[in-house]
C-alpha cells in the first residue's frame, strides 16, 4: 500500500491531467505542463510516472478497478445466479453510470477530441468484455468466439449510442434502447447458443 503522502502526489497528477483535458488534447500535453499546473517537480513526477502515458493508464485502471467493483456488486445485488443477459446488462449499465459519475474525464475521451484516449478507452473496455465472455464460454457454448463476440456487443453498442446521441435523442431514453438492444441480441441465441 502507498503512503499517504505518495498517494496524494499521484492524485494530484491524475487531477491536472484530467482538468488540463478540458483545455487541450492529450496530444498537446506534456509533462511539464502536468508539472506546472500541479506544482510538482519534474523529478516527483518522474519518481511516480515514466510519461504521461504511463499516467493515462494509472487513471484508465482506476476507473476499470471503479467498475468492476460497480459490476461485481451488481452481480451479487441483482444477478445471484449469474445469468447471462443480466451479466451483460450489468456491464453495460456499470459503463453508462461511470461515464455519469466521471463526465470531466470521459467527455473528453473522443476520437475527434483525444484519438489516444478514445483507443485507450475502447481497448480497456474490450478487454474487460471479453474477459467476461470468456467466462460466459465456460457456461454456453458461444456461436463466435470471445473476440468476436465483444467487438460486435462493443462497437455495435457504442456505434448505437454515439448515433442516438447525434439524433439528440435523451440520456435515459438511450439507455433504455441500449439496454433493451443488447437484452434482445443476447436472448436471441445469435451470439450464445
Amino acid at each position: 500500500m502507498e503512503n499517504k503522502r505518495i498517494h496524494k502526489t499521484k492524485l494530484t497528477l491524475k487531477q491536472t491531467l484530467i482538468d488540463m483535458l478540458n483545455e487541450k488534447p492529450f496530444e498537446k500535453i506534456n509533462v511539464t505542463d502536468i508539472c506546472t499546473q500541479a506544482n510538482i517537480s519534474r523529478i516527483t513526477f518522474y519518481s511516480h510516472y515514466e510519461d504521461k502515458y504511463h499516467l493515462v493508464n494509472d487513471i484508465m485502471n482506476d476507473y476499470t478497478d471503479i467498475a468492476i467493483t460497480m459490476f461485481q456488486k451488481r452481480q451479487t445485488e441483482n444477478n445471484p445466479n449469474n445469468e447471462s443477459v443480466r451479466s451483460y446488462v450489468n456491464i453495460l449499465e456499470v459503463i453508462l453510470y461511470l461515464f455519469e459519475l466521471y463526465p470531466n474525464f470521459f467527455k473528453n475521451i473522443t476520437p475527434e477530441k483525444n484519438p489516444y484516449l478514445a483507443l485507450q478507452l475502447y481497448n480497456c473496455v474490450l478487454k474487460t468484455v471479453e474477459t467476461h465472455t470468456i467466462e460466459e464460454s465456460h457456461k454456453h457454448t458461444l456461436r463466435y468466439s470471445p473476440r468476436q463476440i465483444t467487438a460486435f456487443l462493443c462497437y455495435g453498442l457504442a456505434g448505437f449510442i454515439n448515433e442516438s446521441q447525434n439524433e439528440g435523442i435523451d440520456k435515459e431514453t438511450i439507455h433504455k434502447q441500449a439496454k433493451k438492444l443488447l437484452m434482445d441480441t443476447v436472448r436471441s441465441q445469435v451470439i450464445i447458443k
